[in-house]
Order: structure tokens, then sequence, then C-alpha cells
């Protein structure tokens, strides 16, 4: 059934300030032009398929530190978005070969865009074979695709209300399944949001073409993507619609639109809880932790204690390195870093990699007013 949206007075004004995208807090130490191209020099770029040499022959190469692993990071960006970068920060240089470097506040700015696409979307983990560019089904495990959450109703096959005033949802698996906002039924989000993820709205091929986009999408440069900055009033229609017409065609005539969840992981949930717990216990001792703590411990290590439930901190000191170690290969796997890339990522670099990750998509997701669960995919 065909339905008709001609009676719809659509209202996004409740949504289209809402956070979609946040960049990953770059803390990266200050380095001159001259020290970063001596960087450069050593890059040990990964092997580029002809694909992506292709989709980003129209961009010119930029280097730029990663601000996780520190090192020197081959991307690409247009001369447009080049010449943004140059009149808002100081750092952009271009070199005897027509390629850029960036430093100073222009290198923490992209780079902070692209930790964001690269870990937090999880491009560098969903590029199975390395290759840098992202086919269809690659492009499926990345966390890039975001939806409003409302309520509508029709009468014969007229949309009568729809109120679109709940949330927005973001860092979705595009491959993964929705839910419901109720949690009562789920589907596949790209069935859902048919439009947006055929003509590849939500994700492009490369991290460069993503970059791109993301930074001109950008507008006051203040690292946060608001929904209206990725999507236009028309657009913003056609995804409602999207979502509706899915819904419409196998419920009764008051529906909900489809919010998205997926299990939230060690990472996420269990780990970060275990983690900031342990850590606690590490570093001030048992009799720091508050009876939440204490008993949350118990419940879920009740090995670390004797037959009387008291805490055995020697049972604990040799647990703990194996938590970290643990952690450490959980969160490498889940950043897409793999070992033979000699990165020296200690279990404190990591842990605070990870909560600031946490932290970013929980303030995209928990800062909707009407709907504070985190619905996100990050498993490792």
């Amino acid at each position: 059934m065909k339905l008709d949206f001609s009676s719809v007075a659509w209202n996004f004004s409740l949504v289209e300030n809402n956070p979609i995208y946040k960049a990953f807090d770059s803390k990266l130490e200050y380095k001159s032009k001259d020290e970063l191209k001596e960087l450069s020099k050593n890059l040990e770029t990964q092997n580029i398929s002809n694909e992506a040499k292709k989709a980003n022959s129209n961009l010119k190469e930029v280097f730029f530190r990663d601000p996780i692993t520190n090192k020197i990071v081959k991307s690409a960006l247009s001369e447009n978005t080049l010449s943004i970068l140059r009149e808002n920060f100081a750092g952009v240089h271009k070199t005897s070969s027509n390629s850029y470097i960036l430093s100073d506040k222009a290198e923490s700015f992209v780079s902070a865009w692209y930790a964001d696409i690269a870990y937090q979307r999880g491009y560098i983990k969903a590029d199975a074979d390395s290759n840098g560019f992202l086919t269809k089904s690659e492009l499926d495990e990345t966390r890039s695709g975001y939806t409003t959450n409302g309520y509508f109703g029709y009468a014969g096959n007229g949309v009568v209300t729809a109120d679109l005033s709940l949330s927005t949802k973001s860092y979705i698996k595009l491959g993964g399944n929705t839910t419901s906002y109720s949690g009562a039924y789920s589907s596949a989000f790209k069935e859902v949001q048919k439009t947006f993820y055929n003509n590849g709205k939500f994700a492009k091929e490369t991290i460069a073409l993503e970059l791109e986009r993301t930074i001109q999408s950008d507008k006051d440069l203040n690292g946060v993507l608001e929904y209206k900055e990725l999507m236009s009033f028309e657009e913003m229609k056609q995804q409602s619609m999207d979502s509706i017409e899915y819904t419409a065609k196998d419920f009764g005539s008051f529906k909900e639109f489809m919010s998205y969840k997926d299990f939230i992981d060690f990472l996420l949930k269990e780990g970060l809880e275990k983690l900031q717990v342990l850590e606690k216990l590490k570093e001030k001792g048992y009799e720091s932790l508050n009876k939440d703590e204490k008993e949350y411990l118990l419940k879920t290590y009740p090995n670390l204690f004797n037959e009387n439930k008291e805490f055995k901190k020697e049972d604990f000191d040799s647990f703990y390195e194996d938590f970290k170690t643990d952690f450490v290969e959980k969160s490498k796997n889940f950043l897409g870093l793999k070992d033979d890339e000699n990165l020296d990522l200690s279990f404190d670099e990591l842990s605070l990699i990870t909560k600031e990750i946490f932290a970013n998509i929980s303030f995209v997701n928990e800062s909707n007013p009407f709907h504070k669960e985190r619905f996100v995919d990050l498993k490792a």
C-alpha cells in the first residue's frame, strides 16, 4: 500500500539540533611542520587498492597524525576543504610535491574527525582486507547509521499524524537490526532506511571521502555534527517516510518509528562497568568501594572472595593482570588495530581511549530529551 503523506505537517524542530556524530578529542602534542615532514618520510602505508585510488582521485594527499596510534596517516581532502581549514586554523602546509602536511590546530581538528570515522564509526575494523576501499558488505559493518524516532498514525492510506519529537539515534551499524521504541519487534536498518542506505548517504567507500564529507558538513567547525547539518528538511521528510512506509506494511493503525538497539557488549556496558570498578579497586583498595560497587564485585567475581564473603586481595592482584591483558586484546580488536602494526598501546592508554569513545557515543545518544537509553552496537 502506497501511503499519502500530503496531510502531514512535518516538524523537526525538536530533533534538528540533536548531535549525531562527535569528533574524538585529539590530544596530540604540538609538532612543527618540519618534524611532521620528517616523520612522514618513514610512513608505512597500507596496500591501497586501485578502487580506493580511483575513489580518492579528485582529492589531494594530506598527512597528519592518528590521535590514537600517534602514527602519521596519509589521507586526502579537496582543495576547497583545505582552503576552509587554512582560513580557520593554523597549520596547513603545502609541500613541493603538491600534497599537504597538517600541524597545530588544523591537525587537531582533522585528526579528531578522522578518529571518529576510523574508530568510533568503525571503518578500520570494517575494512576486512585492509585495502582502503570498503565494499557494500564492509560498509554494513560500520556504525554510520542515524535516524529519528517517534510515532505516526494513519487512516486508510493517508498518514494523518507524525510526531518526530522523541529522539534521534546514531552510530547504528548499517547491516545491523533495528528494534522498535518499545523493544517489541526488530528489522534490518538498511531495509527501513532504504533510500539513504541505497544512495550512500550514510557512508562513503573510503575514509578520505567520508572525512571530506564530514568536514564539509561541520559548518561551524565545532567537532559535532547535528542532524540538520547532515540532513536537509526534504531529506528528513524522506527518512521519516521510509520508516513509516516500512512499519505500516506489517502493523496496525497506530505505529512506532523504529529505533535502533543492538546488544551492548564488553566494551560499552559490561566491560566499562568492570573497568571502572576494577580500576578504583586497584588504585584505592577494597574499602574505597561503595555498597553497590562491593555488591557488583561479589556478584561478578565471586572467586575473589572466600566462603565468608571476605575480599581476597592476593587473588585480585593476579586476576587484575589477566584482566588488563584481556582488555588490551579486546580493545585493539574493537578498534581494528593489528599486532603486526608494532603499536605500543598500554592498558592505561586503551582505557582512556575506550572511555573517550563511550563518552562521545553516550553524548550524542543521551542528549535527546525524551529518551536516555544508548542504542549502539560496539561488538569487540
